[in-house]
């Protein structure tokens, strides 16, 4: 491959997949490529000389009558193989279209052709490693490429040949040093494509380049600086725009009038104009504008040097602030401001770490490709981020050696000090006037960001009725015996191994380092026996007696006694001092190795470096669980603890399958000292917070002096008289807990007669996967057989947003979902018109920590029902009901399938926190039915 290579840019659509199973080409689309530009094309129907499935027609609009007078493969192949005769054959999916290309030239007498063939999925996702989806329809987008016609082969080979061209652009521009790296990997990429990157660094060879400006390189790697830190030039204040009309004079232009909205800004910037500050709650239903509600004020309030945290509840929210909220408020503010999002230590890469796994082949050839995407990456990443590559559903393994440890970890003499991501973040911080944190960030850090942005910062907390359960959450640990074990049999294996490389034979020259390994091998052998013993106590102390009354059930759990479990670590002559024993001279001995070892550095070969590799980093996992253990010790030691303690084991396993929890039970009583204590009184907000009109149970889980705090509940934005309905089914079965496949069955018979009656997109909410799989399974093999209407549910078909972007393809589906999927579903207009919730959502009083809770409410004098379960279960069902109407034009229906809604007094309730204006109507099933169809044809 040169500057002279002819690219064939081919794709074919089929019957089928399978040429073996009689599958045929029915087009063909090639496009040849030329020093940056198309050259020629090709085009041709193909008849397949059989019937072209309907699936395929609704794919590629190709019918049987298109095709009918087209050639047969046999009259094209000639003219066709010839063409493609020394060219490279490319593809978006080589994989599929070549291997079918040459079967159809073997059936028709030719033989496979004999060229290079180089694929454009991978190449694309190496060279434009941040993109989101590399379908072709997608790939069109992004670049601006013209593609009317996707799944048509002609459209789709002219759409493919300028991505090319896009790419050996792209290609032409990688720095000698990364294409040497990328090469170094040996990347397995489909047929010839990794002979690419070899080309180009031939090419660059003949014809070097500065690197482009903003890059750099520092040990082998090339980096890119960072951005310039402008600091902003506080000088004298802008008057904050109270009334309407100074507020729409100022922006106006930029974003639409919402008088609560307007109210929203106003209570914020007023709460810290004078010294009598109080917390602050406001409750912001949808359509308000929350975002820039309390965005607004507070950049005015920064004005005067003291900064402003924002948090919200998941990362992917800070970057929905970072990418749609910022720009507007940038607008909008007639002065200068830095903004930063900030996460959690694990969400960037450590460059000293990456640069030491880079070199050590990796068996796994999913690591070596992510490897060479990130090398991309550097030349232009200036945040280290590796959110940036959307790589959240394949993090492991490769993720968990090459992620920050945080600042304490690093070293001046580390050869990236200067370069280091997170110091980076850090200067950032001390320059911004707003800092925009997830609620996890903020429960671990929160004395850390005083630090840096200076005494008592602003404090604005999004989604706040999430922050308790993740502040909760995030400091839970699990100490996983299995793990243990296989670590430890994992570092037996590398230092004695007959039948593959092991340490003892690489370091056979080396009797300091030989000796180092018989203490080791001995300690770990110790260690699988004192562990064993420690789970063979924790056992008979804890989980024999549940264990033996724990009929039927697969997974047995149970919460342990802070006071015995106490004795039975600080029990000096018992299993888990005999196991807190070996860690010192485990961790001596693997130190005197790696000085072994690097004293030897030019002596090692690859393979050997692979070997202490792989030994280091499971040592280091050792480690780990060592200092969760040790955790769970001082925390025991406290005088007043508010953490709980539980075991798990599988009631089949032995000690292997025990796994020791422990963490904070509530956030309650532990945020105010550990959170709020370094930020000035807090505003919080959300869509949905009250569950009644007191807020009680809010402040009490925020953990907020009631004296000390205002509260303001915004009206609705939306007419849901107009725009909505809610329907109770009056008949619905009550749940019985004997028979919940009576129940299972009602459900899902009501949800096919609701969809095919209406034909909307419809969400149903479920409680647990348990009852998602039954419903599941009677609606796809039976109840809806002949309706051709896609099911999508939680557990089943696919992770969350897979679901979700299938789910919004369609035009007549249904989603099936619990947990995550009662929020944070943002679905307008026709994307969603029916929710249907099958039972109330009530927390089991099983679960293991809602027990604990319950317990230590009663402990405290309170009714764990009104206390926790009813307001809980409430602000749940609001959040659900929140996804049917999410704009001015939406219309919908919620059908709540669990008459308690209406005939309990709880209910009752329940009803009196959903919005005043949405129509609650107690029906019977068929009834519903009939009403639900009339409010979608009126």
């Amino acid at each position: 491959m040169n500057t002279d290579t002819i690219y064939a840019v081919v794709d074919i659509e089929t019957t089928g997949t399978s040429v073996n199973d009689g599958d045929r080409v029915i087009q063909i689309g090639c496009a040849f490529v030329q020093s940056g530009r198309v050259i020629n094309r090709y085009s041709t129907k193909v008849n397949p000389g059989r019937s072209i499935p309907n699936n395929i027609i609704h794919l590629t609009g190709i019918t049987n009558k298109v095709v009918s007078h087209a050639p047969y493969f046999d009259d094209i192949a000639g003219s066709l193989y010839a063409m493609l005769q020394g060219t490279v054959f490319v593809a978006h999916n080589v994989n599929f279209d070549f291997p079918f290309l040459n079967a159809e030239f073997s059936r028709v007498g030719y033989p496979a052709l004999s060229i290079s063939a180089i694929d454009t999925v991978t190449l694309t996702q190496i060279l434009f490693p941040t993109l989101t989806s590399f379908r072709l329809r997608d790939l069109s987008a992004h670049f601006k490429i013209e593609h009317d016609q996707p799944h048509t082969a002609d459209s789709d080979a002219d759409a493919t040949a300028i991505l090319l061209i896009d790419l050996l652009t792209r290609l032409r521009e990688l720095p000698i040093n990364t294409l040497r790296q990328l090469i170094a990997l040996h990347l397995s990429l489909p047929a010839d494509t990794a002979t690419i990157f070899q080309t180009a660094l031939t090419m660059a060879r003949r014809q070097p380049a500065k690197l482009p400006a903003g890059q750099y390189v520092r040990a082998r790697l090339v980096l890119h600086e960072p951005d310039p830190i402008k600091p902003v030039d506080l000088g004298q204040p802008r008057a904050f725009p109270k009334s309407k009309v100074a507020k729409q004079k100022q922006w106006g232009t930029v974003i639409d009038w919402r008088d609560g909205q307007a109210k929203m800004m106003n209570a914020i910037f007023n709460n810290y104009s004078h010294p009598n500050t109080h917390n602050l709650i406001i409750e912001a239903p949808t359509g308000i504008g929350k975002s820039l509600g309390y965005a607004v004020p507070f950049a005015y309030l920064s004005q005067t040097g003291t900064a402003t945290v924002i948090s919200t509840q998941t990362t992917l929210l800070q970057e929905q602030f970072m990418t749609e909220t910022v720009p507007k408020l940038r607008q909008m503010l007639p002065f200068a401001f830095n903004v930063v999002a900030v996460k959690g230590s694990h969400h960037y890469l450590d460059l000293s770490r990456f640069s030491a796994v880079l070199n050590v082949p990796d068996h796994s050839q999913q690591s070596q490709f992510l490897k060479a995407r990130i090398l991309v990456w550097l030349l232009d990443t200036r945040t280290g981020d590796l959110d940036e590559l959307h790589l959240n559903s394949y993090r492991a393994p490769l993720f968990e050696e090459i992620t920050h440890r945080g600042l304490a970890s690093l070293s001046k003499k580390n050869p990236f000090y200067e370069d280091d991501y997170l110091r980076r973040l850090d200067n950032r911080i001390r320059q911004a006037n707003l800092v925009v944190v997830n609620h996890a960030y903020l429960s671990q850090n929160a004395a850390q960001l005083e630090t840096l942005l200076g005494h008592h910062p602003f404090l604005l907390v999004d989604e706040a009725q999430h922050l308790p359960d993740v502040a909760a959450t995030h400091h839970r640990e699990t100490v996983r015996f299995h793990d243990w074990i296989s670590l430890l049999h994992h570092a037996q294996a590398n230092i004695f191994n007959q039948h593959d490389h092991h340490l003892t034979a690489m370091f056979d020259e080396d009797s300091a380092a030989t000796n180092a390994l018989r203490q080791l091998a001995t300690i770990l052998v110790r260690l699988d026996a004192d562990l064993d013993q420690f789970a063979q106590a924790l056992y008979r102390q804890f989980l024999m007696r549940a264990q033996m009354t724990a009929k039927g059930t697969r997974i047995v759990e149970q919460l342990v006694d802070n006071a015995s479990l106490r004795q039975l670590f600080q029990n000096e002559s018992g299993a888990f001092a005999a196991l807190m024993g070996a860690k010192t001279p485990l961790l001596t001995n693997v130190a005197k190795l790696r000085r072994r070892f690097a004293a030897n550095q030019r002596k090692w070969l690859t393979s050997d470096q692979a070997l202490m590799h792989e030994f280091e980093q499971t040592l280091a996992q050792i480690d780990g669980l060592f200092a969760q253990l040790q955790l769970f010790y001082e925390q025991l030691g406290e005088e007043k603890t508010s953490h709980v303690y539980w075991l798990k084991q599988n009631q089949y396993g032995d000690s292997t399958s025990l796994e020791l929890s422990g963490g904070l039970l509530m956030a309650a009583g532990w945020l105010n000292d550990h959170v709020y204590h370094y930020f000035q009184r807090p505003t919080f907000t959300g869509a949905t917070l009250f569950t009644s009109s007191r807020a009680n149970y809010l402040m009490a889980q925020l953990d907020l002096d009631k004296d000390a705090t205002t509260t303001k509940r915004l009206p609705e934005a939306f007419d849901y008289e107009r725009q909505a309905r809610l329907l109770v089914a009056s008949d619905a079965p009550a749940m019985n807990l004997g028979r919940p496949d009576v129940q299972y069955h009602y459900w899902a018979e009501t949800i096919a007669k609701l969809t095919m009656a209406t034909k909307r997109q419809t969400l149903v909410l479920f409680n647990s996967l348990a009852a998602i799989n039954e419903v599941y399974r009677e609606l796809t093999h039976g109840l809806l057989d002949d309706t051709q209407t896609p099911v999508y549910a939680q557990g089943v078909t696919g992770s969350r947003e897979k679901n979700l972007k299938r789910f919004t393809t369609e035009n007549n589906a249904i989603l099936l979902g619990a947990a995550s999927y009662w929020e944070g579903i943002d679905l307008p207009n026709e994307a969603l018109e029916l929710v249907i919730i099958t039972r109330l959502p009530f927390d089991s009083p099983t679960d293991l920590l809602v027990a604990a809770t319950n317990a230590q409410l009663e402990a405290n004098g309170h009714n764990p029902f009104y206390a926790s379960a009813l307001p809980k279960a409430t602000l749940r069902l609001r959040q659900g009901i929140g996804r049917l109407i999410r704009s001015e034009t939406d219309r919908g229906v919620v059908v709540v399938l669990d008459a308690r809604l209406t005939a309990k007094r709880y209910g009752l309730t329940m009803q009196k926190a959903l919005p005043k204006s949405l129509r609650v109507t107690n029906q019977s099933t068929a009834e519903i039915i009939k009403q639900t169809q009339n409010f979608f044809r009126s």
